[in-house]
C-alpha cells in the first residue's frame, strides 16, 4: 500500500478518534468542554508535580515530515500551542519538537507517528542534554 495513502488514513482516524470533521473548522461544543476538561487535568498534574517538588515538563516530540506538513498554522494554534498557554500558567518548560529540523529523517520513523528503536533512543538523548540531565542516560 501506498505510504502516503496509509499516512492519510492514520490522519483520518486520529481525527475519527477526536471527533473532528474538520481540522479547519472551529471546534464544536462538545470539542470545547473537552478541551477545558484537558486543560483543568493538566493544570492539576502540574500542580501535583510541582507541590511534590518534581519538576514537569511539557514536551511535544517530532513527527515525520509528512505528518507535519497536514498540520497548518491555523490548526497547530489551534490544537497545540493555544492549548499549551492556557494550560501552562505555571509557565513550566515546554520543549517543542515538532518542525525540528534533527528530526526530519524518514530513516528515524517506523510511521508518521511514532519515531522507531533508533529515533527513540537519539531523541530520548537530545530531551535529556536539553533538559541538561544527558549524564543520566546510558545507551
Amino acid at each position: 500500500m501506498d505510504a502516503n495513502l496509509v499516512r492519510q488514513l492514520q490522519l483520518e482516524c486520529w481525527k475519527k478518534e477526536f471527533n473532528i470533521t474538520d481540522l479547519n473548522a472551529p471546534l464544536s461544543k462538545e470539542l470545547q468542554e473537552g478541551r477545558k476538561k484537558s486543560i483543568r487535568d493538566l493544570q492539576n498534574l502540574i500542580d501535583f508535580c510541582l507541590e511534590r517538588s518534581l519538576k514537569p515538563v511539557l514536551i511535544f516530540p517530532p513527527v515525520s515530515k509528512y505528518l507535519s506538513r497536514l498540520f497548518s498554522e491555523n490548526v497547530r494554534e489551534k490544537y497545540i500551542y493555544s492549548f499549551i498557554r492556557e494550560a501552562n500558567v505555571k509557565n513550566i518548560p515546554f520543549l517543542d519538537y515538532l518542525d525540528d529540523e534533527r528530526w526530519g529523517d524518514e530513516g528515524l520513523y517506523f510511521n508518521s507517528f511514532f519515531l522507531n528503536l533508533k529515533g527513540r533512543k537519539l531523541f530520548t538523548q537530545q530531551v535529556l542534554k536539553d533538559l541538561n540531565l544527558n549524564n543520566v542516560y546510558e545507551n
